[in-house]
């Protein structure tokens, strides 16, 4: 349950996820977490926003393009921890949020209740489609969970390692951009803020 008392995500082992508004009389599941309707998962691969940044060249494939940046929660890991921003949540989003995995992944997310764009009623914005930068926070709601990091890797070939340990706990914090004395000062605006997340 977030700050506000609004919203409230539920977990299942089998990599579902489902979101229940204070205003609605049913709880939806979410894209993006566990297996589809049809059967078919609902990830689409590839790698952390993190490892991206970190890549030589223009792109990470062997074809030049950059690489793709995962969408979706790995197949086999759920939700075991989430961070919410106490700062910008209201009743109708909780804007971005971090969830962390029982593979110890750390993702972004957002979660809209009933009459918002993201709730069906409207088109959600695609991260990767050029629309929504996942790196600000001031953005609206993304469609299916990103990923941020990978904590627990193989380190010869970057693969998941999913005995490497659950996050146990997600603490989201803004951080205020630094003034020309030194000194913390308020962020004049959401957008120029920045966030800190502390996994364990």
């Amino acid at each position: 349950v977030d700050p506000t008392g609004c919203h409230v995500l539920v977990s299942a082992l089998n990599g579902e996820a489902y979101y229940l508004h204070s205003a609605s009389g049913r709880a939806r599941k979410l894209a993006g977490f566990g297996p589809n309707p049809d059967g078919t998962r609902g990830c689409r691969p590839g790698v952390s926003v993190v490892e991206a940044a970190a890549s030589p060249g223009p792109g990470a494939g062997d074809d030049g393009r950059p690489a793709a940046i995962q969408l979706g929660i790995t197949p086999g890991s759920h939700v075991t921890a989430v961070g919410w921003d106490a700062g910008r949540g209201t009743e109708g989003s909780t804007k971005r949020i971090v969830l962390g995995t029982s593979y110890g992944e750390l993702y972004e997310y957002s979660l809209s209740g009933p009459g918002t764009s993201a709730d069906g009623g409207g088109k959600s914005r695609n991260p990767l489609g050029g629309k929504v930068d996942p790196s600000d926070p001031s953005d609206g709601p993304l469609d299916a969970p990103v990923l941020l990091r990978r904590l627990n890797t193989n380190p010869a070939n970057s693969r998941v390692r999913p005995d490497g340990g659950a996050v146990g706990g997600v603490l989201l914090r803004r951080l205020s951009p630094s003034s020309g004395s030194g000194a913390r000062s308020p962020a004049s605006s959401p957008s120029s803020a920045r966030l800190a997340v502390l996994a364990a």
